[in-house]
């Protein structure tokens, strides 16, 4: 039905394409608010560069509309569907409800700890190329690129590999993708539904079991794509550097960190999810009548 939702978490400025603590068929749990203080709030906004990566997110999305249209209603989408994008992926309200998530359940103790790492010249260097990559990855031919290098090194083997197994499975970025992907896919029928394009036949149990089947399919596409983005990412580490950033990985504060903004991208992306499905169900039933 839809692709595999974005991958949206990677390391701590993508969430990417992970999304897990949404309500509908999967859930995990959450923190606590703790109240940062409004300086230590600014300083890792800024030491994420977060408000970059929603971009290219946004873009991401933006990007994808033609095959949707392609997929759900041929030839009827027009300048209002890119329109229609644009206004489910508002860049300022995605911020608004990451920055507050944020500054409500991270602790001021652990945003000194990925302040002081983030804002070091090699916690610089490290989101610097996160960031870029994703840009990058925005080319279709720069992500085929970089999805058959990975494949190859992979096939390989060797230690850049193993280390960036090392970090998948530090954040356990596999399974909270999936997780994240197969949520914003039920979210998405749940808006098809609510615009009536579903069959009044297809029950909740059969969303849901349509949603699951797409499980080996998302885990498959979640791999390749998180060492294609993390191998392109990371290239510009020596060994000994990226050991540093997996270490660091397991630490309380980036584990708790990163927690956070899984779920805060699940909240933001189930919600973009369904107000696609609806968006969708509105174009198709206008194509029927």
């Amino acid at each position: 039905m839809l692709r595999a939702a974005l991958i949206l978490a990677a390391g701590f400025v993508l969430a990417p394409l992970g999304i897990p603590s949404v309500s509908g068929i999967v859930s995990a749990q959450t923190q606590a608010p703790a109240g940062l203080p409004a300086i230590k709030h600014t300083q890792l906004m800024e030491a994420l560069r977060l408000h970059d990566i929603i971009e290219v997110v946004a873009a991401e999305g933006i990007a994808a509309g033609p095959e949707i249209e392609e997929d759900m209603f041929p030839g009827r989408g027009g300048f209002g569907w890119k329109v229609e994008l644009e206004r489910i992926y508002d860049i300022p309200r995605v911020m608004g409800i990451m920055s507050d998530d944020i500054r409500a359940n991270v602790s001021e103790a652990d945003a000194d700890v990925l302040i002081s790492f983030l804002g070091s010249p090699l916690g610089k260097r490290i989101v610097e190329g996160e960031v870029a990559a994703r840009a990058a990855m925005l080319d279709e031919d720069v992500d085929q690129a970089a999805t058959d290098l990975a494949q190859k090194m992979r096939r390989e083997g060797g230690r850049r590999v193993e280390q960036i197994a090392e970090f998948i499975a530090a954040y356990d970025l596999v399974t909270s993708n999936v997780v994240g992907g197969l949520n914003s896919n039920y979210a998405f029928y749940q808006g098809l539904a609510a615009g009536g394009a579903l069959p009044d036949s297809m029950t909740e149990d059969q969303i849901v079991n349509e949603v699951w089947s797409q499980q080996d399919t998302i885990t498959a596409e979640t791999e390749d794509w998180l060492y294609a983005y993390l191998l392109a990412s990371y290239a510009g580490l020596s060994d000994d550097e990226m050991q540093t950033y997996i270490a660091f990985a397991r630490t309380d504060a980036a584990q708790a960190f990163n927690g956070v903004l899984f779920d805060s991208f699940g909240t933001v992306f189930t919600s973009i999810s369904r107000a696609l499905g609806r968006a969708v169900a509105d174009r198709m039933l206008a194509q029927d009548i």
